[in-house]
């Protein structure tokens, strides 16, 4: 899978497809009747938690085609003129009070994956990828003037399949590794303006692994690289039902290593190398820019659109990402 399934976690369907998507999610939700959300934003934790014993559940539908493929050192090249790389994600989240000051946050994606080699080759993926657990627990709140802040401890579950174990022909939308997780989450009102940031971190455990890509190898040791995830969003209201968004997302990826159990090699650059179309060992660093608009429909349900867009990018493939979304409670 792509580095960027590995924070959320890839995706299939033409420009087309992907538009229909979008229209279809905001078609449903102009008939659902169901409580009302605050404003939030779309990628960014935030340090607020479940109120009362509500339940909070989002959905939505990031389309991306892929345009340039980025080296280490940032430097890009464009895919080839019969290579393609398109991906639907649809990452749906389950946020519900635990105890006093405490809440579960649970999210899981779908993702639909396509690329075309230059040769007219096509790996494909439908399926969902790996699952996040969060226990976060507010520890600062006050309401006026409203500052939330809170801290969370998870894990991540390789229950999507990864480079190790997908068949012919088939792309991963998994890591293939368990994650132990750690969080900082803060909100802030600063006048009409609300400001949101988090730093998480995963710590990465090692595999063992005979198969990359389908093809059998002498045994490995795989040490993945931690990540650290950044982001940052403000919101602005703009009417009594309108609400700007804006965020900086980033994420670091830092470089793995594997050795083979048996023998000397370089199993790291035999790793990176059958990994491919995807990255797997390499460093990478990404940066993107969020906005969108957020719109309370009837009093009763949140609903967002908007794009992202690549800021710094290394090591990752890269294009601009289109969404649509909802936020609920019941």
């Amino acid at each position: 899978m792509t580095r960027s399934v590995i924070l959320s976690e890839a995706k299939d369907h033409k420009n087309k497809g992907g538009k229909m998507y979008i229209v279809s999610i905001v078609i449903c939700l102009l008939v659902t009747n169901i409580n009302l959300v605050n404003a939030s934003p779309v990628i960014t934790d935030t340090g607020g938690i479940v109120a009362g014993n509500g339940i909070e559940i989002s959905a939505h539908s990031f389309y991306t085609e892929y345009k340039k493929k980025h080296s280490l050192d940032g430097s890009s090249d464009n895919l080839s003129a019969n290579e393609s790389r398109i991906a639907t994600d649809v990452p749906v989240s389950l946020k519900f009070l635990l105890y006093e000051n405490t809440e579960m946050d649970f999210k899981w994606t779908y993702l639909m994956l396509k690329h075309t080699k230059s040769d007219g080759t096509q790996l494909t993926a439908n399926a969902f990828g790996d699952l996040t657990v969060w226990a976060k627990s507010q520890f600062v709140s006050n309401p006026s003037p409203l500052a939330n802040m809170s801290l969370g401890v998870g894990v991540k579950v390789p229950t999507g399949k990864s480079i190790f174990n997908v068949g012919p022909n088939e792309l991963s939308v998994g890591s293939g590794t368990w994650d132990l997780l750690f969080g900082w989450f803060s909100t802030e009102a600063h006048g009409p303006i609300m400001l949101h940031g988090n730093i998480k971190y995963a710590i990465r455990f090692n595999l063992n692994a005979n198969k990359i890509n389908n093809v059998s190898l002498d045994e490995i040791k795989v040490v993945p690289g931690n990540i650290l995830f950044y982001d940052f969003a403000a919101e602005l209201p703009f009417s009594s039902k309108i609400v700007l968004l804006a965020e900086v997302n980033g994420r670091i990826i830092y470089s793995g290593s594997a050795s083979y159990t048996g023998h000397d090699g370089d199993a790291t650059s035999n790793v990176d190398t059958m990994a491919q179309p995807q990255y797997y060992l390499q460093r990478s660093h990404t940066v993107f820019l969020t906005t969108g608009v957020e719109y309370t429909f009837s009093g009763f349900i949140n609903i967002n659109v908007g794009t992202q867009v690549p800021i710094y990018v290394s090591s990752e493939y890269s294009g601009v990402t289109y969404f649509a979304g909802i936020k609920l409670r019941i």
